[in-house]
């Protein structure tokens, strides 16, 4: 309970842009209603302020010291000494907020701070101002030499905020106001506890006058339980030693509700101190209690500033040695926040995109255009974001787009430690040379398949074809060959002799390691081709169209290269039936660059029709009716092609023309 006259004797003066916040936080307290309150927003107007009433009590901003500090509190310490000066300041400028401890401010809050830590420490810091006021207020006249001498050794402890120092000069001061002949004081740890093993102490004493370390830590602890300011303890004269001490000051210090430490002081003479040097004392060690608990904060602040430049040093350390990994990814690598945000690219996918990677870092990725194209990868990211899982999405093969084609995202949420997804970790890597592995091995295992097929089928026709040619050879021998048996004998040997070619075609397409390649003339082949399938254009009355700008030579398996031009003209030829009321196919012969050869076959017909050439190469895939095609003709042309270090092309333009296009390597091994 505060004294009688509290609310007359004490003021709050508070400058900061949270005063009026704070201000109703003390106000809302039933032991500091009585309390007048007053803020102010601009600092530039404290003291004029001050010229008109001088507060108890005076929180203000750190911001308002920042550049000002020597000027304020010599300015301060002529227009208001007796008023307690307490920093308010945020998290990041608890360093700023110290340093002032240096130059007279009595403690400092951290904001945002809650309101009954903000009433417990200005009624701490009231109650100090009042006991100081009133207690010096009752002393004789012939005590001001030492007010005056209290109010210097306060100054001295305000500037002193290394821990060391500031033990040293409690000590010495308090033995100096106590006249004792030895101090010693205890700190406690986080627990609240004495630390037994470490203690200060100073002494005028020899060795053997010096009372047990046992006998000084039990009354330390005996006070730090009893809870007192101030407590006396004299020793029977029977048990003292000669010369040795006979009274023990034992002195509690708080700085608020908690306790920092015990101080001990010693006398060799068993006497009591007057109630007026134990005022003094007190108000001396309760100043100092602050300034103790001050210099241990920033004793712990330096050692984890220490702490955390090593610390600074070794993420400088490592973050140029994941830099370097980052950079040396050779995919796309993208770390993006909750908002799809870029804050990191490395610079091959920079390079990529055809940025430099700090261009990228704070745009959006969504900015950017291949991602704009691609909603269903911007959706596997929110879903990783909001799941917390780990996704994978892949383009279908037939995407237009080119950011994505080929390319495998994976999509890993980086969360905090109350699993909250903060970012996101893209990695986006080129699928492409597996891709083609794999249709590698697919075309493989399907032209293993039909290579079982034909085996299985040679060894089903085969041995009935050659009991029929046989008997067919028998019965034209024992016939006349103007005999009607003869000639149905030779009619059935001539069939058995053509399905036996289709067999053995069959088995040739089967084994495709029968390549013969030769230096050949490119258009010689297609006109090969066209010879071929010629009579059937004629008869399906389509117009061939040839435009040959150049007749490069070639090193190809010429057989194998006309089977490429018939197919393709086939699958021209049944495109444009019943689809075009003036069917036209042209082939044409054109410089695909300095080390290679176009061959391009373009009709009017159906078109495309939404397929791409992966899915139209695949062994019996066909868009014909069951019955009209077995599916294989694109297939072995996109196999023979492949063969020759070529690439096959198809696209549907907006003409509505379909191409097939074959890229051909002039140097072909």
């Amino acid at each position: 309970m505060q004294p009688r006259g509290w609310t007359k004797l004490n003021q709050i003066l508070i400058v900061s842009d949270h005063g009026q916040l704070l201000a109703d936080s003390i106000r809302a307290d039933a032991s500091l209603a009585s309390v007048p309150v007053k803020t102010l927003v601009f600092s530039a107007q404290l003291f004029a302020q001050l010229a008109q009433n001088v507060p108890s009590l005076l929180l203000i901003d750190v911001a308002c010291l920042k550049n000002t500090a020597e000027p304020f509190w010599s300015e301060i310490s002529k227009t208001a000494p007796d008023t307690v000066v307490v920093v308010l300041a945020n998290a990041h400028q608890r360093l700023l907020a110290v340093e002032q401890l240096e130059h007279g401010a009595l403690d400092y809050l951290l904001l945002p701070i809650t309101p009954p830590e903000l009433v417990a420490k200005v009624n701490h810091c009231l109650e100090f101002t009042y006991l100081k006021r009133d207690k010096l207020s009752r002393r004789p006249e012939n005590f001001a030499d030492d007010t005056s001498t209290l109010n210097h050794i306060t100054q001295k402890l305000l500037q002193t905020i290394q821990l060391d120092q500031a033990l040293d000069l409690i000590l010495s001061e308090s033995a100096k106001l106590a006249q004792a002949d030895v101090s010693k004081i205890w700190l406690v740890d986080q627990a609240g506890n004495l630390r037994r093993s470490e203690s200060v102490t100073q002494s005028t004493l020899l060795p053997n006058e010096m009372p047990p370390d046992d006998l000084l830590f039990s009354l330390a602890e005996q006070s730090a339980l009893a809870g007192h300011a101030i407590s006396q303890r004299h020793l029977p004269q029977a048990s003292a030693l000669p010369g040795a001490i006979s009274t023990f000051l034992l002195i509690t210090l708080f700085a608020g509700q908690r306790l920092v430490g015990v101080l001990v002081l010693g006398l060799k003479q068993q006497r009591s101190l007057p109630q007026n040097q134990l005022d003094q004392l007190n108000l001396f060690c309760q100043q100092a209690a602050f300034m103790l608990e001050n210099a241990r904060l920033f004793h712990n602040l330096s050692l984890e500033y220490d702490d955390l430049a090593q610390s600074r040093d070794d993420i400088l350390r490592s973050r140029n040695t994941l830099q370097a990994v980052f950079d040396g990814v050779t995919d796309g690598l993208y770390i993006l926040n909750r908002d799809l945000v870029i804050s990191a690219v490395n610079q091959v996918e920079a390079e990529r995109l055809g940025y430099a990677a700090d261009e990228l870092a704070g745009r959006g990725f969504l900015t950017l255009p291949g991602p704009k194209s691609a909603p269903a990868l911007i959706q596997a990211i929110r879903a990783a974001i909001d799941s917390g899982q780990e996704k994978t999405w892949q383009a279908k093969e037939s995407s237009g787009n080119r950011y994505v084609r080929e390319r495998e995202f994976r999509i890993y949420p980086v969360q905090n430690r109350l699993l909250y997804t903060e970012q996101v970790i893209i990695f986006a890597q080129d699928v492409s040379e597996r891709q083609r592995w794999q249709a590698s091995l697919f075309r493989s295992a399907n032209l293993a398949a039909v290579g079982q097929l034909a085996g299985n089928v040679a060894h089903q026709i085969n041995n009935p074809l050659t009991v029929t040619m046989t008997n067919s050879q028998i019965l034209m021998q024992d016939y006349p060959p103007d005999t009607e048996v003869h000639d149905l004998a030779q009619g059935i040997f001539k069939a058995s002799d053509r399905m036996r070619n289709i067999v053995a075609n069959l088995l040739e397409f089967s084994n495709q390691e029968t390549y013969h390649f030769v230096e050949t003339n490119l258009v010689d082949t297609i006109e090969g081709a066209l010879a071929l399938v010629n009579r059937s254009m004629l008869r399906a009355g389509i117009e061939v169209e040839k435009d040959y700008q150049l007749q490069p030579l070639v090193r190809a398996s010429v057989s194998h290269l006309k089977l490429v031009w018939v197919n393709l003209l086939l699958n021209a030829r049944d495109a444009v039936i019943d689809h075009a009321a003036q069917p036209k196919i042209s082939i044409s012969v054109c410089a695909g660059g300095e080390e290679s050869v176009r061959v391009r076959v373009t009709d009017n017909g159906v078109g495309l029709a939404g397929l791409d050439l992966a899915q139209m190469a695949r062994p019996f895939f066909s868009t014909k009716l069951p019955g009209k095609a077995l599916g294989l003709g694109l297939y072995s042309a996109y196999t023979i092609v492949e063969q020759h270090s070529g690439q096959l092309l198809a696209y549907t333009d907006s003409a509505g023309l379909t191409t097939f296009e074959v890229v051909l390597p002039l140097e072909t091994l």
